[in-house]
């Protein structure tokens, strides 16, 4: 409802009476003054408050009572994939490059490629790159960012099982050779028969642990490094032979994160 208000003279607010008010305008004026203060304070309209917020898609979205939205893109860092290294590419921050045999990388200052890649190289002061990842599939095997291991505590004849232990892979490694890089040890050594752990790719073989009677560390056997798929199964199997006192087995496995090549 409007505010009414009795005025004297013209103006802004449109023609008045054109005379003094007497007492009953006065009072009405400020009667009407009264109530209009009055219903603002006791049924002033409500806002429209915050009911909740979330996110759609790409968006976070802030959803008023009334059901009236507000969407805001949420930003996106992103990679820009550059492929292998190449001399004098011109790289920006945030793009991220492939060195055979070294690893990923990824670009902190700007920069174009010198002729010869150096990990340690600096703009302006600042470390150019920045190691994603270690050595690709290519690489020297000493690169290692993956280790695996299980400890089997009881006496190991004293299994059920054929396979002692099983891990599936949730991404591409390898298990890089020369074997020494990985490690094996029995808390107690065989005392009449060695046990010889069989090492399977899913279910098929493909290499050894070995402790000789009265050793306590194992000797890894495989002749070729092993490529593992996302899903693919690496287990450990129960020794053909059994020993009365071969128990307590740590295994510790050195995997190689697989880099692929765009």
């Amino acid at each position: 409802m409007a505010l009414e208000i009795i005025f004297r003279g013209n103006g802004e607010w449109g023609a008045g009476i054109g005379r003094k008010l007497h007492a009953p305008e006065h009072d009405q004026n400020f009667y009407n003054i009264k109530v209009a203060i009055e219903t603002l304070q006791t049924d002033r309209p409500k806002p429209d408050e915050f009911a909740q917020m979330g996110t759609r898609d790409l968006n976070m979205v802030v959803t008023l009572v009334s059901g009236r939205e507000f969407v805001f893109p949420i930003p996106i860092v992103k990679f820009g994939w550059r492929g292998t290294y190449a001399p004098f590419m011109i790289l920006d921050a945030l793009d991220a490059f492939r060195v055979a045999g070294v690893g990923l990388f990824s670009v902190l200052e700007p920069h174009t490629a010198p002729a010869t890649f150096t990990p340690n190289l600096t703009i302006g002061g600042k470390p150019a790159y920045d190691m994603l990842f270690g050595a690709d599939a290519g690489a020297a095997a000493g690169v290692v960012i993956n280790d695996m291991g299980f400890f089997y505590q009881g006496v190991i004849s004293e299994s059920d099982d054929a396979i002692l232990w099983e891990l599936p892979m949730v991404r591409e490694i390898i298990l890089p050779i020369p074997v020494t890089l990985h490690r094996a040890r029995l808390r107690e050594a065989p005392s009449t028969a060695a046990q010889v752990f069989p090492l399977f790719h899913n279910s098929v073989q493909y290499g050894t642990i070995t402790f000789g009677i009265g050793q306590e560390i194992g000797v890894f056997s495989f002749t070729e490094t092993v490529r593992f798929e996302d899903n693919d199964m690496l287990g450990v199997g129960k020794p053909p032979l059994e020993d009365a006192t071969a128990r307590g087995l740590s295994v510790l496995m050195a995997a190689t994160r697989l880099l692929i090549a765009a």
